[in-house]
C-alpha cells in the first residue's frame, strides 16, 4: 500500500551564530532525517541571514530557509518533533500547502468579486452621468415652458373671466 503523500511548506530560521561550516552540516542532516520519513525536499530556497525583529533566544539575527516538503501525513508530527529538538532551530513553521492555496483561492475568488462590483458600479455612474444631462436639457425646457410670460394672444373672454374672479376673492 503507497502511503499518501502531502506538500507541505517549511520556513526555518537557524541562529544566527552559526558558521557555513555548521550551517551546511546541519542541512545535510535535516535533508537526511526528511529521507528517512519517507519525505522529499521539492525546493529548497535559502534566504540568508535577517535582523530579528525581537531576540530569540538571546538571538538577533537568525538565517532564513524556505523549503517545500512532500511528507507522508503521519510523519509529519515526528519531523516538527525534530525540528524542535533541534538545538540550532529557533523558530520554524509548518504549513499544509493544500490549506495555504485554499486560503489564496477564496482570496481571489473574493478579489474577483469585488472587481466585478467595482466594474458595475463604474458602469452605472457612467450611464448615469449620460442620463443627467438629458434631464438637466428637459428640465430647463419645461422650466423655460412656464416660466413665459402670458401672451397677449389670451382671448379677451379669458381676461374677463380672470377680472370677475379677482373681484370676488378681493371682496371676500
Amino acid at each position: 500500500m503507497k502511503e499518501e503523500k502531502s506538500q507541505y511548506e517549511l520556513t526555518i530560521v537557524l541562529s544566527g551564530g552559526l558558521n557555513a561550516d555548521k550551517e551546511k552540516e546541519f542541512l545535510e542532516e535535516f535533508k537526511k532525517t526528511i529521507s528517512e520519513l519517507g519525505g522529499e525536499v521539492k525546493k529548497e530556497e535559502a534566504m540568508g541571514l535577517q535582523e530579528l525583529a525581537y531576540p530569540i533566544k538571546k538571538n538577533l539575527t537568525g538565517i532564513y530557509h524556505f523549503f517545500i516538503l512532500e511528507l507522508p501525513r503521519e510523519n509529519v508530527a515526528k519531523l516538527d518533533r525534530e525540528i524542535r529538538l533541534s538545538s540550532e532551530v529557533i523558530r520554524h513553521l509548518l504549513v499544509n500547502r493544500l490549506r495555504l492555496s485554499n486560503r489564496q483561492l477564496k482570496l481571489a475568488a473574493s478579489r474577483k468579486r469585488q472587481e466585478k462590483e467595482e466594474k458595475i458600479v463604474s458602469e452605472t455612474e457612467t450611464v448615469a452621468e449620460k442620463k443627467e444631462p438629458e434631464k438637466k436639457e428637459e428640465i430647463a425646457a419645461q422650466k423655460t415652458l412656464t416660466s413665459a410670460p402670458p401672451s397677449s394672444e389670451l382671448d379677451e373672454e379669458q381676461k374677463k373671466k380672470l377680472e370677475g374672479k379677482l373681484k370676488e376673492i378681493l371682496k371676500e
